[in-house]
C-alpha cells in the first residue's frame, strides 16, 4: 500500500461538492474511507434503511435522532471505481419488465445492495461479447409462432440457432456449478441453479407468448449468471478474506472492474470488498466523513449516475390493456428477501409468484419470515467453505467426474433437498443398451411398474373394505394403548370409510380413437379386419381429431367402433353384409378391460352398461355427432384396392391376402400407436376432470379477454411436457407423428431416462383434487431407490384415479415392439397430425 497523506475534507460553500485534494488517478492510492468518485443524492436516505450486510440496524437511537434532526446530505461514494450507478434504494416495487427482467433490480443488469446469503452477487460478470447470449433479448422475429395446438393462440418457439447457443451456455455454467460441487459440496445452491437453468431450458422447447419467452430466458440467463458469480466469489474473493495474515490483511488488491459490484450502507463491508478487490459504493451521509484525513479525487464528482442501456424499465402490457403483464412478486426494501424473489428457486417455472407445493412439503428446509401479502420462498442451503477445505489447487478431472451426475443435469425434485447433492454416486452410468423385443409378436411389450399398478386398482367396494380394516386396526392400537394413556385423544373416522367412492358418480369418457383391446381380443381374422378398416380411416380421423375444438366432440363409445371396425369388408367381401364371426368380449351386453394385464374384478360401472350414462338413463346415440361422423368416414359402399402404413403400401385381397400382408410385426405396431394416442388423450380428460380450475369454459365466448384461452393453452403445454420430445422438434405432437426407434419418456427402459417424465407428471397432479400425500412429499431425488418409489407412487396413483373418476381401467402406455426398435430411423408419416 503506497504511504498515504492525510489531507482535509471541505465541502464548498456554493454547492453540495466535496472540494477535491487529490490528484492521483490510481485507486490503490485511496483507502475505503476515501472518494475516488461521488455522487450527491438529491433525496435523502431514510435512516432506517442503513442496515449491516446481515440485515441488522447500522445507527443505534441516538445516531438516529442526530441523522433526522441534522441537515444531513447523502452521498453515495466508492474508493475503486470512477462511476456512481444508480442507487436501487427506498421502497421497491419488483416485477418483470418489457423485456422480462426486473429493470435496477435484477442483479445481472445493475448493481445491488449486498445482504445475507447473497455477498456473491456483487461478483456476477458485467457484459461481455463473449457471453453475448446471456444478456439477449428475442424480438419477434427471432421466435416465429407455431401451429398444431390443440387451442389456437399466440404462442412462438425460438430459432434452433438461439436455442443452440443457449444450451452451450446453460452447459458452460453447468460445468462450472459441478466443478465447483466437487471441490465444496456443500454449497448445494449450485445444484439448485443448475437445475433452474434445465427447467428453464425445456420450458423453452413448448409454445410460449413472447413477454412469457422473454420472463423464462431471463430466468435461464440469471441463473447461469448466478453460477458464474457464485463459483467466482468462493473460488477467487472468498480466500483472500479468510487470510489472516499481516501482509494480506493490509494488502489492498486491485479492483476487478469485470465484475458487477455492488452498494452497502456498512463502512465494514466496504473495507472488506475494497480490500479483496471488489466494486464496492457506499450510501452514507455527510456526518460520516473524517474532515481530517479523507482523500477526494479532484475529477469524482459525478453528475449523473450511470445506468446500463440494458435496463429496461418500461412495462410490458398486452394488446388493449393498460395493466402490465407481470404483477409484483415483491415489495418493499433491498435486500435478502428481495434477491430470494428474483432467484425463483422452488418456484414451477409455470408460476410467477407461488412456490410450488413440493418445495412447501420440504421439511428440512429453512423459511423466510411470513408476509402477508407475498407467499414464503424456499432457502436453499448457502454454506461458505471452511477454512480447512480452501486450498485454491483445481480438482483433478477424476475427483470432478466422480462427484457428476452421470446425467448432465439434475432434474426439478432434486433442487429442492439439499441432500441430492450427494446422491450423485448412486447413480449408475449408462452403459449398456436398451433390451430388443421378441419379433413376431402381435402385442407391444407391457411396462412392468404399469402393468403391477393397474393390477393394484381397488374398486369402491375393496376401498371401503380396506377403510374398514384399517379403522378396526387403529380402534385395537388405541384400545391396547388405553391403561397407559388415560386421556388419550380418540382417533378421528378415516374419511375413506366415512364417505366412500359412489360407483354411480363416475363420468362416461369413451374412445376418440379405437380401443386396442378389441382387436388384441378378437378372434379368427376379425382382428386383420378391424385392422385395416382403422388403417384406412386413420390419417382422415387423426387430421379431424387434431382439428381447432375437436377434444370437445363426444367420445365414441366402444361398441360404436366395434360395429363401425368392419367397414373393410365391403372391400374384401363385395357380396358380404358386414358381419363378422362374433369375438370375446364383442357382444353389445360386455366390455372388456385393457389386456395383459387384465383386472377381472374392476368392470366398468358405465361401459357395463353400454351407452348409459351415470344416472343410468340410455344415452341416444342414433342422429348424434359421433354417429353422423362415423357415419362419414364409413367404407362400406367405397372399393378399396389398398392401406397405408407409414411408408409401407398394403394390397387388399381376401380375408386370407391380409392376414399375410398385415403381419404380427405390422399389428404390434398400430397397437403401439393406439395405445400410445389413447394413454395421452385419456390423459388431458382425467386432467380437465381433476384440474377442472385449470381449464376454464369458453362456452359463452367472451373467455375473459382470451385469459381462459391462455390458461387453457398453458395447461395444454404442461401436458405435453410428459411425452417425449423426437430429435429435431421444438414441440411435442399431441398424437404421435413418426414410429420412433427408441423408447423414450415414461417407456425408457433405464430410470434416468424416464426420471424427468415422471416428474412432469408429478407436476400435473400438483393441481388434482385430492392429490395423496405422498405425491407431495416424495423427494424424488436423482438416484435409482428414490426415484422408483416416486414412480411407482405416481403411476399408481394415475391408474387408481382414472379407474375413480371413469369407472373403468385405463390404456395404459407400452414399449416400441421389434419392428421399430429395429429401425435405423424412426418411420415417419406424411405431414404433422399434432
Amino acid at each position: 500500500m503506497p504511504e498515504q497523506r492525510l489531507l482535509k475534507l471541505a465541502w464548498s460553500d456554493t454547492s453540495r461538492e466535496l472540494l477535491g485534494n487529490e490528484s492521483s488517478e490510481d485507486p490503490l492510492r485511496y483507502r475505503a474511507a476515501d472518494v475516488f468518485s461521488y455522487h450527491v443524492l438529491e433525496a435523502p436516505v431514510r435512516p432506517e434503511e442503513s442496515l449491516t450486510i446481515r440485515g441488522t440496524p447500522l445507527f443505534n437511537t441516538v445516531e438516529l435522532e442526530k441523522l433526522i434532526k441534522a441537515d444531513v446530505v447523502w452521498t453515495i461514494t466508492s474508493p475503486n471505481m470512477c462511476f456512481v450507478p444508480r442507487a436501487p434504494y427506498g421502497q421497491r416495487e419488483v416485477r418483470a419488465r418489457r423485456d422480462g427482467r426486473y429493470g435496477l433490480d435484477d442483479r445481472m443488469l445493475h448493481p445491488q445492495f449486498v445482504c445475507q446469503d447473497f455477498q456473491w452477487i456483487s461478483c456476477i460478470p458485467r457484459f461481455t461479447p463473449e457471453l453475448w447470449i446471456l444478456w439477449w433479448t428475442p424480438t419477434p422475429d427471432d421466435a416465429p409462432l407455431i401451429e398444431g395446438t390443440i387451442i389456437l393462440t399466440d404462442v412462438r418457439t425460438l430459432k434452433a440457432e438461439y436455442m443452440a447457443e443457449l444450451r452451450q451456455q446453460q452447459s458452460e455454467s453447468c460445468e462450472i456449478a459441478f466443478q465447483s460441487l466437487a471441490r465444496h459440496p456443500q454449497n448445494t445452491l449450485l445444484s439448485s441453479l443448475a437445475t433452474h437453468t434445465q427447467q428453464c431450458l425445456e420450458r423453452l422447447t413448448f409454445g410460449l407468448s413472447l413477454h412469457k419467452m422473454r420472463n423464462t430466458i431471463g430466468d435461464l440467463q440469471r441463473s447461469c449468471l448466478d453460477i458464474r458469480g457464485f463459483v467466482t466469489y468462493i473460488d477467487k474473493f472468498y480466500p483472500r478474506h479468510l487470510s489472516n495474515s499481516t501482509q494480506d490483511l493490509s494488502r489492498v488488491h486491485p479492483v476487478d472492474t469485470t465484475i458487477m459490484g455492488g452498494f452497502t450502507h456498512s463502512f465494514s463491508d466496504v473495507q472488506l470488498m475494497h480490500r479483496i478487490g471488489i466494486p464496492v459504493w457506499w450510501i452514507r451521509p455527510s456526518t460520516h466523513f473524517s474532515i481530517s484525513d479523507t482523500r477526494v479525487r479532484i475529477n469524482g464528482l459525478c453528475k449523473n449516475m450511470v445506468v446500463d442501456e440494458r435496463v429496461v424499465i418500461e412495462d410490458f402490457y398486452a394488446p388493449g390493456s393498460d395493466i402490465p403483464a407481470f404483477e409484483n412478486i415483491y415489495v418493499g426494501l433491498p435486500g435478502t428477501r428481495l434477491q430470494r424473489q428474483t432467484q425463483r428457486l422452488g418456484c414451477r417455472v409455470v408460476d410467477m409468484v407461488e412456490p410450488t407445493r413440493m418445495a412447501w412439503s420440504t421439511l428440512i428446509k429453512k423459511h423466510v419470515d411470513t408476509n402477508p401479502t407475498f407467499p414464503t420462498q424456499p432457502v436453499h442451503l448457502f454454506s461458505l467453505p471452511p477454512l480447512a477445505s480452501l486450498p485454491n489447487l483445481p480438482s483433478t478431472s477424476a475427483s470432478v467426474a466422480q462427484n457428476r451426475p452421470s446425467q448432465s443435469l439434475p432434474t426439478s425434485s432434486q433442487a429442492n433437498d439439499p441432500s441430492s447433492s450427494s446422491s450423485s454416486s448412486d447413480i449408475t452410468p449408462l452403459t449398456t443398451f436398451d433390451p430388443i423385443p421378441p419379433r413376431n409378436g402381435v402385442r407391444p411389450p407391457e411396462i412392468s411398474i404399469w402393468q403391477a399398478a393397474v393390477m393394484k386398482i381397488k374398486n369402491a367396494k375393496e376401498k371401503e373394505e380396506e377403510a374398514r380394516r384399517e379403522e378396526s386396526r387403529k380402534k385395537k392400537k388405541q384400545k391396547s394403548k388405553k391403561g397407559s394413556h388415560l386421556n388419550a385423544t380418540p382417533a378421528p373416522a378415516s374419511t375413506a370409510a366415512s364417505s366412500p367412492l359412489n360407483p354411480k358418480s363416475t363420468l362416461y369418457l369413451g374412445y376418440r380413437v379405437p380401443d386396442p383391446n378389441i382387436i388384441m381380443n378378437a378372434q379368427g381374422n376379425n382382428a386383420v379386419v378391424y385392422m385395416a378398416t382403422w388403417l384406412a380411416q386413420r390419417s382422415v380421423h387423426l387430421y379431424n381429431l387434431s382439428g381447432k375444438g375437436a377434444l370437445l366432440v363426444k367420445s365414441i363409445t366402444r361398441q360404436q367402433w366395434l360395429h363401425h371396425l368392419k367397414g373393410i369388408l365391403g372391400s374384401i367381401r363385395p357380396d358380404s353384409n358386414t358381419s363378422l364371426a362374433p369375438s370375446e368380449g364383442e357382444d353389445d351386453d360386455n366390455t372388456t378391460t385393457q389386456s395383459n394385464p387384465t383386472v377381472p374384478s374392476k368392470r366398468s360401472q358405465d361401459e357395463g352398461n353400454s351407452g348409459r350414462t351415470a344416472s343410468g338413463k340410455r344415452r341416444r346415440w342414433k342422429g348424434q355427432t359421433c354417429g353422423e361422423y362415423l357415419d362419414s368416414l364409413s367404407l362400406r359402399k367405397e372399393k378399396l384396392d389398398k392401406i397405408l402404413w407409414y411408408e409401407q403400401t398394403i394390397m387388399l385381397g381376401n380375408e386370407e391376402n391380409l392376414r399375410e400382408a398385415l403381419t404380427p410385426d405390422i399389428q404390434a405396431e398400430v397397437l403401439w400407436e393406439l395405445r400410445e394416442i389413447n394413454w395421452r388423450i385419456e390423459l388431458m380428460a382425467l386432467d380437465q376432470v381433476l384440474a377442472a380450475d385449470q381449464w376454464p369454459a369458453d362456452s359463452d365466448g367472451s373467455d375473459d379477454n382470451g385469459h381462459g384461452q391462455e390458461r387453457r393453452l398453458k395447461r395444454e403445454m404442461m401436458i405435453r411436457r410428459v411425452f417425449p420430445l423426437n430429435p429435431g422438434q421444438r414441440v411435442p405432437d399431441f398424437f404421435p407423428t413418426e414410429i420412433p426407434n427408441v423408447d423414450r419418456g415414461v417407456a425408457a427402459y433405464h430410470w434416468t431416462k424416464r426420471h424427468d417424465a415422471i416428474g412432469q407428471l408429478r407436476a400435473l397432479m400438483f393441481s388434482w383434487a385430492g392429490c395423496p400425500e405422498n405425491i407431495l412429499t416424495l423427494p424424488g431425488h436423482f438416484a435409482p431407490r428414490s426415484s422408483e418409489e416416486l414412480e411407482c407412487a405416481v403411476v399408481e396413483y394415475y391408474c387408481q384415479a382414472f379407474f375413480d373418476t371413469f369407472g373403468r381401467v385405463p390404456i395404459t402406455p407400452c414399449r416400441l415392439p421389434f419392428r421399430a426398435r429395429a429401425r435405423e430411423t424412426p418411420a415417419r408419416s406424411f405431414g404433422s397430425l399434432g
